[in-house]
């Protein structure tokens, strides 16, 4: 009997805080998580992550790097499968890139977030590519 794959999310977020919130939330409806604090690894950092679905905040420490990492990983053939889920605090930036990330397939959710909101946002980001939902533990 093979083990079902449990689909990996990558959080990508600058504070601490929130990261432990998205690990926690995340691991208990049965996913693999890794959890970085810092956008400017880049592409290379989500290629070795190997991530089936991504959360991103746009700001990390005052500086627009959600938005040049979202372009990266649409426009790169080995991770434009991969759906993004924004997840900020940074309404005017959201407002900004709104309409260009929804063009591009991303989800976007304002923190503080509703769970039940994000996750179905989750599920319904690897259902579209494929992945079906993973079972509670």
């Amino acid at each position: 009997m093979t083990e079902r794959h449990r689909p990996h999310i990558l959080v990508i977020d600058d504070a601490q805080p929130v990261l432990d919130l998205y690990g926690e939330i995340l691991r208990t409806e049965g996913y693999q998580v890794s959890l970085t604090a810092q956008a400017d690894g880049g592409i290379d950092e989500i290629k070795r992550a190997k991530a089936d679905l991504i959360i991103l905040d746009l700001v990390f420490h005052g500086e627009t790097l959600g938005v040049p990492l979202i372009q990266a990983v649409k426009q790169d053939t080995d991770t434009t499968h991969i759906p993004v889920v924004v997840c900020t605090g940074a309404v005017r930036v959201m407002n900004a890139v709104e309409d260009d990330l929804a063009r591009q397939g991303v989800a976007m959710i304002r923190k503080p977030f509703d769970i039940d909101d994000l996750l179905a946002m989750v599920r319904g980001g690897l259902t579209q590519s494929g992945l079906a939902r993973v079972a509670h533990p």
